[in-house]
């Protein structure tokens, strides 16, 4: 999850909450499609949430997360007959699945407290932000930013949005600009990726 939120700009409820049905193609282009939509009577932990109004769109899986096998991967659980992508997420006495992710992560004898680094206000929402400055970096105009994250102005009403968006080919051409100097994940690669 977060090599997911890293190359997709998700929150770690939006991650937590992804079902096997969310991984899908757009104009050719594979997607995850970031929603509240949910089965009627699903129960708390099937529910699906999104921030905002902003928040509901799709995000072309990076070139990158292809390379180390996300599609292959959401394949397997679909193959599976899981409804979600991961499974193994139970949901928190509130039914959400990112509560006990979100301990697991923050725990300082599970994953960000091993990390041989200074760690200090760094958060899973930080790969969010690194996401962003990504997009900066690649100089992804305004509009184009704002449909991959799921950011709107707080002045823009929903009359400010016109037409149907931006099509998943020419997002997908805007993601594969994002990188990140000096990560190497060659290592994490599948073969025929």
């Amino acid at each position: 999850m977060p090599l997911l939120s890293l190359w997709t700009g998700m929150r770690m409820g939006e991650c937590c909450q992804l079902h096997v049905d969310d991984v899908t193609t757009l104009d050719g282009v594979p997607v995850i499609l970031i929603d509240d939509a949910g089965e009627p009577g699903a129960d708390e932990a099937d529910k699906k949430r999104v921030k905002t109004v902003a928040g509901k769109r799709f995000v072309p899986v990076h070139p990158e997360l292809q390379r180390i096998g996300f599609l292959v991967f959401a394949e397997a659980m679909r193959g599976r007959g899981e409804k979600r992508l991961f499974p193994e997420l139970k949901p928190d006495a509130l039914g959400y699945l990112s509560g006990p992710f979100s301990k697991w992560f923050n725990d300082k004898r599970r994953f960000i407290g091993k990390l041989d680094m200074d760690v200090k206000g760094v958060a899973f929402h930080s790969f969010r932000h690194n996401y962003r400055d990504a997009l900066r970096e690649a100089e992804i105009g305004l509009e184009r930013v704002r449909a991959l994250g799921g950011w709107r102005r707080d002045s823009e009403g929903e009359e400010a949005i016109y037409g149907k968006g931006l099509k998943a080919a020419t997002l997908y051409r805007e993601i594969e600009k994002v990188g990140y100097a000096g990560l190497d994940l060659t290592h994490l690669h599948t073969h025929g990726s």
